[in-house]
């Protein structure tokens, strides 16, 4: 196609009719304008049919378009949300329903989310509301770091606080007077146990992606650093020792611990 762009005086891209098909022909046509392998002034049309005979490319021929530009960005919008949705629900339905193979083709289930919050962010009206908080202390002497704690005010004037209740900054300084000049005390305390558990092991995909996310790594890097730890410490290596943290350094350029 290189060397016959050279030379013609139209290209003509003939790709599947579909949203793929449209961003084949662009992805091609981006291609080959990135390798300079079309000539200036070359005439670039998409033409599209339905079947192969002659009749049908014939009619086709006689009807040149430009690229679909909706098209190319409804197949991106597509390959987006296969990225975002359908390739983390598939092994949710591995797991769930055997014999299913993928999920990748959620998009309209997808799309009616991405458009209902959407159409919330558009009729969305900004509202001012205020908040009250107080630093309390056992007394005036003691600082808030030493023994003290945060209070945020939740009923005035004997009603419930809602979120928007205190609506601009007059309503704002009046409650935060009333509570500068009351005297504070404890009503009562509650105790309560918290159960917290801790996160799963790493699998790949978690590895890779909290590496990103708090080291900057790329996927190929992750994966050597987890590749030379696991060699070192199946053999009985000691990783904080200073041999290793120099054989880090030198071998992947990473001077910290494990």
């Amino acid at each position: 196609m290189e060397c016959e762009g050279v030379r013609a005086e139209m290209l003509v891209l003939a790709s599947d009719p579909d949203r793929e098909g449209e961003a084949i022909a662009w992805h091609v046509l981006e291609m080959l304008t990135m390798e300079g392998a079309l000539k200036k002034g070359m005439k670039v049309k998409r033409v599209v049919f339905n079947e192969i005979t002659k009749a049908a490319v014939l009619r086709a021929m006689e009807a040149p378009r430009e690229i679909s530009g909706t098209l190319v960005n409804a197949y991106l919008a597509r390959r987006a949300l296969d990225y975002l949705i359908g390739f983390d629900l598939s092994p949710v339905l591995w797991r769930k329903l055997p014999g299913s193979k993928s999920a990748g083709r959620v998009q309209s289930a997808a799309l009616r989310l991405v458009c209902e919050r959407e159409l919330a962010i558009e009729a969305f009206h900004p509202q001012e509301y205020w908040t009250v908080e107080a630093q309390l202390t056992k007394d005036a002497s003691n600082s808030v770091s030493r023994g003290g704690f945060r209070a945020r005010l939740t009923h005035y004037l004997g009603e419930k606080l809602g979120q928007f209740s205190l609506g601009n900054s007059i309503e704002a300084e009046a409650a935060s007077k009333s509570v500068g000049e009351a005297k504070l005390r404890v009503g009562s305390v509650k105790k309560s146990l918290l159960r917290r558990t801790p996160p799963a092991p790493y699998i790949t995909s978690t590895l890779q992606q909290d590496a990103s996310t708090k080291l900057a790594f790329g996927a190929s890097r992750t994966m050597a650093v987890s590749s030379f730890h696991q060699r070192f410490k199946s053999v009985g290596f000691d990783m904080e020792s200073d041999n290793c943290v120099d054989l880090r350094v030198g071998f992947l350029g990473i001077p910290f611990a494990w």
